[in-house]
């Protein structure tokens, strides 16, 4: 059909939608309710390609010479093919790209899928093409921070919930060289690829279903005509026609965003994307982690936090903790993962070289030993894929750039797009100054291998080497020399795939069953080799709340621990409201995590790492209660759901009390005295745990389903139990302490 004037529509039982008959545009999408505003470009996607010198020149499908459509009705599907002729700018004349799009709605299905197709002609002028973005989404103004009820979930750190897309405290950054940290970037900090936008009425989800976990920047901005939802496919530097390999995924739902993890969670384990074996037959998920030890980590230098010149503290030499921690692991109930910061005889910080440790080998072997002995696990932090050339940290004196020279590392660093050698995570005055390595090298491999080769000679069983990786993610690099292809794209996950599996044979991690783990939960392709990590669910207060939505969909596969919490204080006050310690304890508990501590140079449970010794302490004796508790359940009656067990969505707690957070500026953040959270386990037990944080016995109403034939409810962690009607139910729950129902319809 020839493009006129006319819409392109289409309608199902669950959404409708609409583009633009003359552009080829998203003029409409309706599930439930309007979720859209036609984008300001009238584009439905833009193009970004680079020049011989590594330049940027792009261009929006609204720039195309022409544009025509076609629709196909089959008994069971409507396709749509979208053809975008001779794409121009106002920099660029020739008319050489041309795009087509196509659009597939099954009968009544709630999802669409979309796939794009690109096609230049190489020349110095347009070399290669970085990235699509791809479809182009404008939400409405219409969140509840305006008045609406739109929230968006952000695939950010674990899983991020925003009621108000302004108000983020770090504005939004392009996904780019060179690679950034806390941004948009799956697989990494965004360990998932989807975003949903839910209402009272309906939901738009938005995702790619791509199996092989190609790189991508997803990500939202605000504008004047709404929010953008922003979906970048990296292409690998084609310098042919592209053709997406798999589908972009648009569609509509009804309910909260469990109900759009739902979807994803329904693809991402019935696909190719999720192979890995579930947890309890995971060779690599070893009978420690199966036995809930609480994590304990603090750093033997400075006064609490990572910045600046730092010298030993109270807690070196390293056997100075081992009193604090026999008390712990008595007061607990269990083991303790012990993870030391700050040890290394290098430069804290400073990747790659750790070793020797602060002291030498046999003073840190004397601890390990001692450690072992305890019955208790030891641990060590490092710091990624980079390289230091020179750091402030510890003496201050450390300098690597010979070594750099010595070693030919020019060959091995991440390069930018014109030549650029930069680096910036973690570079700085405040740590140090240095370069990213490129994944896919060989020296990588070799040096990584060999630090933690030396690491399990001195009797290490867990190296969390990919902290400031965060999600395991890749770096980015535009190398043409490397091997790789010239610019970011699926080439980067197999890469660091590799280079973790490298590291774990090369350094006899395999052999010793020792296990590898990075900062934030691993994002999805890295998690069969890395099935324990450091979450950072925290960072999530700076665009919103945090959400379960990477346990929701993934706990079956992986546990993490609660983490060091790095820079809690920027986010919550220690001074008053509410002890969020406590509160982010009981959440990491609730969604099957292990808990963790972290502790100032006395051995006292501090608030977080970051958090200076200075700060004085939180209660001591309501958080060893409350782990103490805890810790109880999760190897008690409620092991086989908290390790093991499938997260569902938990029955409503009908007008749940809250109690009020204070922010680091003041504000105030609400959050329920009781957290709640439910499994289903290997045998189809289902039950629901409720999680009293506060000092003082609470108690909830549920709002229940009419198909329970009996509900059963645990007393404590032992087991006691009995059996109550399925009707309406109110439960007390004690003070620092949880509680457990079954559902049982049968």
């Amino acid at each position: 059909m020839e493009a006129d004037s006319n819409k392109i529509t289409y309608e199902n039982d669950n959404l409708s939608f609409a583009l633009d008959g003359q552009k080829g545009y998203l003029l409409s999408f309706i599930s439930g309710r309007e979720f859209i505003v036609p984008d300001v470009n009238e584009s439905l996607f833009s193009l970004q390609f680079r020049n011989a010198v590594g330049a940027t020149q792009c261009f929006d499908s609204s720039q195309a010479e022409s544009f025509t459509w076609q629709r196909s009705d089959k008994e069971d599907k409507t396709l749509f093919t979208l053809q975008y002729k001779n794409i121009a700018s106002d920099c660029f004349f020739e008319r050489g790209i041309s795009a087509r799009v196509y659009i597939e709605c099954s009968k009544n299905s709630p999802l669409t899928q979309w796939r794009i197709d690109v096609d230049f002609n190489s020349q110095s002028a347009l070399e290669l093409l970085e990235f699509v973005e791809f479809p182009k989404v404008t939400l409405v103004n219409d969140f509840k921070a305006q008045g609406g009820d739109l929230e968006l979930f952000w695939p950010f750190s674990e899983g991020c919930l925003i009621d108000d897309p302004g108000a983020r405290q770090h504005p939004y950054k392009a996904v780019e060289y060179p690679s950034g940290g806390w941004y948009g970037l799956y697989p990494g900090p965004l360990q998932m690829q989807y975003m949903s936008v839910q209402s009272s009425k309906g939901g738009l989800y938005l995702a790619s279903h791509d199996e092989s976990h190609g790189p991508k920047e997803i990500e939202f901005c605000t504008v004047e005509e709404g929010t953008r939802l922003i979906y970048k496919v990296f292409t690998s530097a084609t310098r042919t026609n592209y053709k997406m390999p798999y589908a972009m995924v648009l569609g509509g739902f009804d309910g909260d965003w469990y109900a759009a993890a739902e979807i994803y969670r329904d693809f991402a384990t019935c696909a190719k994307l999720c192979q890995i074996p579930k947890l309890k037959d995971n060779p690599k998920v070893l009978d420690w982690i199966k036995e809930s030890p609480v994590v304990c980590t603090y750093a033997v230098r400075g006064e609490g936090h990572h910045a600046g010149p730092s010298q030993p503290n109270k807690l070196y030499p390293y056997k100075n903790v081992l009193p604090y921690l026999a008390y712990y692991q008595k007061e607990f109930g269990t083991n303790i993962l012990n993870i030391i910061m700050q040890y290394e005889g290098t430069a804290p910080w400073s990747p790659p070289y750790v070793w020797p440790p602060m002291g030498g080998e046999d003073l840190f072997k004397d601890y390990v030993d001692a450690l072992h002995d305890q019955g208790n696990i030891a641990g060590l932090y490092c710091s990624g894929t980079s390289w230091t050339e020179f750091s402030s940290t510890g003496d201050g004196d450390y300098d690597c750039r010979n070594r750099f020279k010595e070693l030919n590392l020019i060959e091995d660093i991440c390069i930018g797009p014109q030549g650029e050698q930069s680096s910036i995570v973690c570079n700085g005055d405040a740590l140090r100054w240095g370069y990213d390595l490129c994944a896919s090298r060989k020296k990588t491999l070799d040096l990584l291998a060999c630090e933690t080769k030396k690491m399990i000679a001195a009797g290490v069983d867990y190296v969390q080497l990919f902290d400031q990786n965060l999600g395991c993610a890749p770096y980015f690099c535009h190398s043409s020399d490397h091997g790789h292809p010239a610019g970011p794209g699926p080439w980067m996950v197999h890469a660091m795939q590799q280079l973790i599996v490298g590291i774990y044979q090369q350094s006899g991690a395999n052999d010793k069953d020792v296990l590898l783990g990075c900062e934030a939960a691993a994002a999805e392709p890295f998690m069969e080799n890395l099935p324990l990590n450091d979450l950072r669910f925290n960072q999530v207060l700076s665009y919103g709340r945090w959400v379960p939505a990477y346990a929701f969909i993934y706990h079956e596969y992986v546990n993490n621990f609660q983490g060091n919490q790095v820079e809690t204080s920027e986010f919550f006050s220690t001074e008053q409201g509410a002890n969020h310690l406590l509160l982010r304890t009981a959440y990491s508990f609730s969604i099957g995590d292990l808990m963790t501590i972290v502790l100032n140079e006395e051995g006292q449970i501090h608030w977080a790492w970051c958090s200076k010794f200075s700060v004085p302490a939180p209660d001591q004796k309501s958080i060893i209660q409350l782990i103490k508790n805890l810790s109880a359940w999760r190897k008690g009656a409620a092991k086989d759901f908290l390790i093991y067990g499938r997260m569902e969505k938990p029955y409503e707690i009908l007008n749940p009390r809250q109690t009020q957070v204070y922010r680091s500026d003041g504000t105030l953040m609400n959050f329920d005295k009781v957290l709640s959270s439910r499994f289903v386990n290997i045998e189809g037990r289902d039950v629901q745990l409720f999680v009293n944080w506060q000092d003082n016995t609470e108690q909830v109403e549920l709002s229940l389903d009419t198909d329970l034939k009996t509900i059963i409810i645990y007393s404590s962690a032992t087991g006691e139990m009995r059996q109550v009607s399925s009707q309406a139910l109110t439960l007390s729950i004690p003070p620092l302490d949880s509680l457990m129902i079954e559902y049982v319809r049968h």
